[in-house]
């Protein structure tokens, strides 16, 4: 049997290694972490009762500090309330766990090799700045996952063309902007998605086309509802507080010195990735972006390369109008320039 045979015949416990060795390198000494702005210092004055839980502060939707508040209760309750923090931060550990298992799929999904998938799932792994919050108990790692798992529905949804993947990417979407809230901006993908998979048939069939739409917008905001429940339950209540949150989003930390995100977020974004993968990733995005304009409409063109290229333009969206940009707000779009790292490792290979 020869190396690549074994790969090919053992190939569903590559993710999950990867997986797990992230979690072994992740997980130790996370009571020594230290962050004063983790959202679970919020939850554990709340399950003391010096705090009222999601009431007081709308900087940020519900779903991490609900999330957190059932954990703590239960370990609250089996006598584990000194060990609450730790517990809390490796759920992160394990977000961050099967973000590296969806990348390494999702790179599979899109034609890329074992050797291929395996770079983006170990360009996500040795991340200085993806695996140190992946030790926080924060949003970040919440809002990362959901919409990984969004593009991977979508994926399926394009490949298989079952309008309930369509369905479970709107979802998820809902629930990845109940964790953060610029996690919404992500609700273009699915639905630019909808419209070139359906082409004409969107014309040809108005009444089911308005059905899907209504249908998928409730799925998103009962997603987001799922994790911030007062957006439903107490509308009133929650939509007059939590729109001027949203309007100082993008002028926090603003001074006179400050750059916009579209041209301020360069230095940001190589910070977080270092030289060498910023590099490599800004050459792979202008390859397939050249190489999809020029073999659009070639038969055997892996067209999915534009829904990856579509959902790292639309996250960055919120930055490019930011003035406000720190290396952890780059972690969402970390696992897509993985992948899009990885499938230019496979050209790269065929073209040597």
């Amino acid at each position: 049997m020869t190396l690549k045979s074994f790969f090919q015949k053992h190939e569903k416990w590559i993710p999950l290694l990867l997986a797990l060795l992230f979690i072994a390198l992740t997980a130790s000494g996370l009571a020594t972490m230290k962050n004063p702005d983790e959202l679970v210092h919020r939850v554990e004055k709340a399950l003391e009762g010096r705090w009222e839980f999601d009431e007081t502060n709308f900087d940020y939707p519900s779903l991490p500090k609900y999330v957190m508040l059932g954990v703590g209760k239960v370990a609250f309750s089996l006598g584990f309330g000194e060990h609450f923090h730790s517990i809390a931060r490796f759920l992160s550990v394990l977000l961050g766990a099967g973000v590296i298992f969806l990348s390494y799929w999702i790179a599979r999904k899109m034609g890329g090799s074992i050797l291929a998938s395996s770079f983006a799932a170990l360009f996500l792994l040795t991340n200085q700045v993806f695996s140190i919050n992946a030790r926080f108990a924060h949003n970040d790692l919440y809002l990362t996952f959901f919409l990984v798992l969004s593009f991977y529905f979508l994926l399926l949804y394009q490949q298989m063309n079952q309008k309930g993947w369509l369905y479970a990417a709107f979802f998820s979407v809902g629930l990845a902007a109940s964790s953060k809230y610029n996690g919404g901006i992500f609700v273009l993908v699915p639905i630019l998605v909808f419209f070139f998979t359906e082409k004409k048939g969107l014309w040809q069939d108005k009444l089911k086309t308005i059905e899907t739409l209504f249908i998928s917008a409730a799925l998103t905001f009962l997603g987001f509802a799922a994790g911030t429940p007062k957006a439903l339950l107490w509308m009133a209540f929650y939509f007059k507080r939590v729109l001027p949150a949203l309007s100082r989003h993008a002028t926090y930390g603003k001074t006179s010195e400050s750059i916009i995100g579209f041209i301020g977020q360069r230095g940001a974004l190589q910070s977080a990735l270092g030289l060498a993968l910023y590099l490599l990733f800004i050459l792979a995005i202008l390859y397939f972006v050249i190489k999809l304009l020029r073999e659009w409409k070639k038969e055997g063109m892996q067209k999915s390369i534009w829904v990856l290229l579509l959902a790292i333009l639309i996250f960055d969206l919120p930055i490019m109008a930011s003035y406000n940009y720190q290396a952890r707000f780059f972690i969402p779009l970390m696992p897509f320039l993985s992948v899009i790292g990885g499938l230019f490792f496979d050209e790269i290979y065929a073209f040597i």
